[in-house]
Protein backbone atom coordinates (compact mmCIF):
# COMPACT_ATOMS: atom_id res chain seq x y z
CA UNK A 1 0.00 0.00 0.00
CA UNK A 2 2.83 2.28 0.75
CA UNK A 3 4.41 1.51 -2.59
CA UNK A 4 1.15 2.05 -4.40
CA UNK A 5 0.64 5.36 -2.56
CA UNK A 6 4.16 6.70 -3.18
CA UNK A 7 4.19 6.04 -6.89
CA UNK A 8 1.56 8.61 -7.87
CA UNK A 9 3.07 11.11 -5.45
CA UNK A 10 6.45 10.72 -7.14
CA UNK A 11 4.78 11.14 -10.55
CA UNK A 12 3.15 14.41 -9.48
CA UNK A 13 6.46 15.87 -8.30
CA UNK A 14 8.07 14.94 -11.58
CA UNK A 15 5.26 16.53 -13.60
CA UNK A 16 5.44 19.74 -11.59
CA UNK A 17 9.16 19.94 -12.20
CA UNK A 18 8.61 19.67 -15.94
CA UNK A 19 6.09 22.47 -15.89
CA UNK A 20 8.46 24.73 -13.99
CA UNK A 21 11.24 23.86 -16.41
CA UNK A 22 9.03 24.69 -19.41
CA UNK A 23 7.93 28.00 -17.88
CA UNK A 24 11.56 28.97 -17.29
CA UNK A 25 12.43 28.12 -20.88
CA UNK A 26 9.51 30.17 -22.21
CA UNK A 27 10.50 33.08 -20.02
CA UNK A 28 14.05 32.88 -21.35
CA UNK A 29 12.76 32.81 -24.91
CA UNK A 30 10.61 35.90 -24.24
CA UNK A 31 13.62 37.75 -22.83
CA UNK A 32 15.75 36.70 -25.82
CA UNK A 33 13.07 37.81 -28.27
CA UNK A 34 12.81 41.16 -26.49
CA UNK A 35 16.55 41.65 -26.79
CA UNK A 36 16.45 40.79 -30.49
CA UNK A 37 13.66 43.32 -31.10
CA UNK A 38 15.51 45.97 -29.11
CA UNK A 39 18.68 45.45 -31.13
CA UNK A 40 16.74 45.52 -34.39
CA UNK A 41 14.89 48.70 -33.42
CA UNK A 42 18.11 50.41 -32.33
CA UNK A 43 19.84 49.42 -35.56
CA UNK A 44 16.93 50.80 -37.58
CA UNK A 45 17.00 54.06 -35.64
CA UNK A 46 20.72 54.43 -36.22
CA UNK A 47 20.28 53.86 -39.96
CA UNK A 48 17.30 56.20 -40.35
CA UNK A 49 18.38 59.35 -42.18
CA UNK A 50 18.08 62.85 -40.79
CA UNK A 51 15.74 64.74 -43.09
CA UNK A 52 16.29 68.43 -43.77
CA UNK A 53 13.45 70.28 -45.50
CA UNK A 54 14.24 73.52 -47.35
CA UNK A 55 11.32 75.87 -47.93
CA UNK A 56 12.58 78.80 -49.92
CA UNK A 57 12.35 80.98 -52.99
CA UNK A 58 14.57 81.40 -56.07
CA UNK A 59 17.71 81.73 -53.95
CA UNK A 60 17.25 78.09 -52.96
CA UNK A 61 15.56 76.87 -56.16
CA UNK A 62 18.68 77.09 -58.38
CA UNK A 63 17.27 79.99 -60.37
CA UNK A 64 19.37 80.72 -63.47
CA UNK A 65 21.96 78.02 -62.75
CA UNK A 66 22.17 74.25 -63.27
CA UNK A 67 20.39 72.45 -60.45
CA UNK A 68 23.42 70.32 -59.63
CA UNK A 69 25.40 73.51 -58.89
CA UNK A 70 22.91 74.95 -56.41
CA UNK A 71 23.80 75.25 -52.74
CA UNK A 72 20.98 72.86 -51.81
CA UNK A 73 22.44 70.05 -53.92
CA UNK A 74 25.94 70.89 -52.74
CA UNK A 75 24.66 70.67 -49.18
CA UNK A 76 23.66 67.03 -49.47
CA UNK A 77 26.86 66.22 -51.33
CA UNK A 78 28.93 67.88 -48.62
CA UNK A 79 27.41 65.67 -45.94
CA UNK A 80 28.03 62.62 -48.08
CA UNK A 81 31.73 63.45 -48.33
CA UNK A 82 32.57 65.15 -45.04
CA UNK A 83 31.54 64.89 -41.39
CA UNK A 84 29.52 67.48 -39.56
CA UNK A 85 31.17 69.59 -36.93
CA UNK A 86 30.03 71.96 -34.22
CA UNK A 87 31.06 75.46 -35.23
CA UNK A 88 31.47 78.65 -33.25
CA UNK A 89 29.02 81.38 -34.09
CA UNK A 90 30.50 84.35 -35.97
CA UNK A 91 31.00 87.58 -34.08
CA UNK A 92 29.13 90.75 -35.01
CA UNK A 93 32.23 92.22 -36.60
CA UNK A 94 32.82 89.16 -38.76
CA UNK A 95 29.18 89.17 -39.87
CA UNK A 96 29.44 92.73 -41.09
CA UNK A 97 32.62 92.03 -43.02
CA UNK A 98 30.93 89.33 -45.09
CA UNK A 99 33.94 87.03 -44.86
CA UNK A 100 33.21 83.28 -44.69
CA UNK A 101 33.68 81.93 -41.19
CA UNK A 102 36.04 79.07 -40.47
CA UNK A 103 34.69 76.01 -38.71
CA UNK A 104 36.05 74.65 -35.46
CA UNK A 105 35.40 70.88 -35.51
CA UNK A 106 34.11 69.24 -32.35
CA UNK A 107 33.09 65.60 -32.15
CA UNK A 108 32.67 65.09 -35.92
CA UNK A 109 30.37 62.36 -37.15
CA UNK A 110 29.28 60.94 -40.47
CA UNK A 111 25.59 61.76 -40.83
CA UNK A 112 23.04 60.02 -43.02
CA UNK A 113 21.38 63.21 -44.21
CA UNK A 114 18.67 63.64 -46.81
CA UNK A 115 17.92 67.10 -48.21
CA UNK A 116 14.35 67.74 -49.40
CA UNK A 117 14.28 70.96 -51.40
CA UNK A 118 10.73 72.29 -51.67
CA UNK A 119 11.79 75.76 -52.80
CA UNK A 120 9.97 77.55 -55.64
CA UNK A 121 11.15 80.58 -57.58
CA UNK A 122 8.92 83.56 -56.85
CA UNK A 123 7.59 82.04 -53.64
CA UNK A 124 6.24 84.34 -50.94
CA UNK A 125 5.74 83.77 -47.24
CA UNK A 126 2.00 83.53 -47.83
CA UNK A 127 2.35 80.89 -50.53
CA UNK A 128 4.79 78.82 -48.50
CA UNK A 129 2.59 79.10 -45.42
CA UNK A 130 -0.19 77.39 -47.37
CA UNK A 131 2.10 74.65 -48.71
CA UNK A 132 3.91 73.92 -45.46
CA UNK A 133 1.33 71.70 -43.69
CA UNK A 134 1.39 69.12 -46.47
CA UNK A 135 5.17 69.27 -46.74
CA UNK A 136 5.57 68.58 -43.04
CA UNK A 137 3.02 65.79 -43.11
CA UNK A 138 4.58 64.14 -46.15
CA UNK A 139 8.26 64.39 -45.30
CA UNK A 140 8.35 64.52 -41.47
CA UNK A 141 11.58 66.53 -41.47
CA UNK A 142 13.90 66.64 -38.49
CA UNK A 143 15.05 70.13 -39.48
CA UNK A 144 13.28 72.77 -41.59
CA UNK A 145 15.17 75.62 -43.22
CA UNK A 146 12.99 78.66 -43.93
CA UNK A 147 14.48 80.94 -46.58
CA UNK A 148 11.67 83.32 -47.49
CA UNK A 149 10.58 86.94 -47.43
CA UNK A 150 12.68 88.43 -50.21
CA UNK A 151 9.85 88.46 -52.76
CA UNK A 152 7.47 89.89 -50.17
CA UNK A 153 9.87 92.72 -49.45
CA UNK A 154 10.57 93.48 -53.10
CA UNK A 155 6.82 93.77 -53.69
CA UNK A 156 6.30 95.99 -50.67
CA UNK A 157 4.03 93.67 -48.73
CA UNK A 158 3.06 94.96 -45.27
CA UNK A 159 5.75 94.12 -42.76
CA UNK A 160 3.26 92.72 -40.26
CA UNK A 161 1.91 90.33 -42.88
CA UNK A 162 5.42 89.08 -43.63
CA UNK A 163 6.21 88.61 -39.96
CA UNK A 164 2.89 86.89 -39.24
CA UNK A 165 3.40 84.44 -42.09
CA UNK A 166 6.93 83.59 -41.01
CA UNK A 167 5.86 83.22 -37.40
CA UNK A 168 3.04 80.90 -38.42
CA UNK A 169 5.50 78.75 -40.37
CA UNK A 170 7.87 78.56 -37.41
CA UNK A 171 4.99 77.47 -35.19
CA UNK A 172 3.95 74.79 -37.67
CA UNK A 173 7.49 73.44 -37.81
CA UNK A 174 7.78 73.30 -34.03
CA UNK A 175 4.39 71.60 -33.71
CA UNK A 176 5.71 68.83 -35.99
CA UNK A 177 8.76 68.34 -33.75
CA UNK A 178 11.05 69.73 -36.42
CA UNK A 179 13.83 72.22 -35.66
CA UNK A 180 13.48 75.52 -37.58
CA UNK A 181 16.48 77.30 -39.09
CA UNK A 182 15.84 80.85 -40.32
CA UNK A 183 17.61 82.57 -43.20
CA UNK A 184 17.28 86.35 -43.31
CA UNK A 185 17.37 88.76 -46.22
CA UNK A 186 17.89 92.42 -47.04
CA UNK A 187 16.17 94.38 -49.79
CA UNK A 188 17.14 97.54 -51.74
CA UNK A 189 16.08 100.86 -50.15
CA UNK A 190 13.32 101.45 -52.71
CA UNK A 191 10.61 101.78 -50.07
CA UNK A 192 12.58 104.00 -47.73
CA UNK A 193 14.75 103.28 -44.70
CA UNK A 194 11.87 102.62 -42.30
CA UNK A 195 10.49 99.79 -44.43
CA UNK A 196 13.92 98.46 -45.38
CA UNK A 197 15.24 98.27 -41.83
CA UNK A 198 11.91 97.04 -40.52
CA UNK A 199 12.00 94.22 -43.03
CA UNK A 200 15.53 93.21 -42.06
CA UNK A 201 14.62 93.34 -38.37
CA UNK A 202 11.82 90.78 -38.75
CA UNK A 203 14.28 87.90 -38.99
CA UNK A 204 16.29 88.93 -35.95
CA UNK A 205 13.14 89.46 -33.89
CA UNK A 206 11.75 86.03 -34.72
CA UNK A 207 15.08 84.32 -34.18
CA UNK A 208 15.37 85.88 -30.73
CA UNK A 209 11.74 85.19 -29.83
CA UNK A 210 11.93 81.50 -30.75
CA UNK A 211 15.66 81.03 -30.07
CA UNK A 212 16.34 79.92 -33.64
CA UNK A 213 19.61 79.50 -35.53
CA UNK A 214 19.80 82.46 -37.93
CA UNK A 215 21.72 83.58 -40.98
CA UNK A 216 21.04 87.34 -40.70
CA UNK A 217 21.62 88.14 -44.40
CA UNK A 218 22.01 85.26 -46.82
CA UNK A 219 23.73 87.33 -49.51
CA UNK A 220 26.11 89.12 -47.16
CA UNK A 221 29.44 89.50 -48.97
CA UNK A 222 27.83 88.35 -52.23
CA UNK A 223 25.11 90.82 -53.24
CA UNK A 224 27.51 93.71 -53.93
CA UNK A 225 30.10 91.59 -55.75
CA UNK A 226 29.21 91.55 -59.45
CA UNK A 227 31.43 88.52 -60.04
CA UNK A 228 29.14 86.50 -57.77
CA UNK A 229 25.81 87.75 -59.12
CA UNK A 230 23.80 87.01 -62.24
CA UNK A 231 23.17 89.77 -64.75
CA UNK A 232 19.85 90.68 -63.06
CA UNK A 233 21.78 91.81 -59.98
CA UNK A 234 19.35 89.89 -57.75
CA UNK A 235 20.31 86.24 -57.93
CA UNK A 236 23.69 84.73 -57.06
CA UNK A 237 25.46 82.82 -59.81
CA UNK A 238 27.02 79.37 -59.72
CA UNK A 239 30.30 80.73 -58.37
CA UNK A 240 28.50 82.03 -55.29
CA UNK A 241 26.81 78.73 -54.43
CA UNK A 242 29.72 77.26 -52.41
CA UNK A 243 29.74 80.48 -50.36
CA UNK A 244 26.03 80.08 -49.66
CA UNK A 245 26.68 76.47 -48.74
CA UNK A 246 29.31 77.56 -46.22
CA UNK A 247 26.87 80.01 -44.63
CA UNK A 248 24.23 77.32 -44.29
CA UNK A 249 26.59 74.77 -42.79
CA UNK A 250 27.76 77.33 -40.25
CA UNK A 251 24.32 77.27 -38.63
CA UNK A 252 23.08 73.83 -39.70
CA UNK A 253 25.99 71.72 -38.45
CA UNK A 254 25.30 72.39 -34.75
CA UNK A 255 21.62 71.57 -35.24
CA UNK A 256 22.50 68.32 -37.01
CA UNK A 257 24.87 67.46 -34.19
CA UNK A 258 21.98 67.82 -31.73
CA UNK A 259 19.70 65.66 -33.84
CA UNK A 260 22.32 62.95 -34.23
Amino acid sequence: MIAQYMAPKHTMIKGTGNRVFIRQKLKSLHVLWGLIMLIATTAFAEEAPTKVLIVGDSLSASYGIPTEQSWAVLLEQSYDSSPISTVSQPSDSSQSSGSPQSSTPSQPSKPNTVIINASISGETTGGARQRLPQLLKTHLPDITIIELGGNDGLRGFPLQVIKTNLENMISQVLEHNSKPVLIGMRIPPNYGPQYTEGFFGIFQELAEQYELPLIPFFLDGIALDSSLMQSDGIHPNATAQPLLLDKVRQVLDPVLAEVH
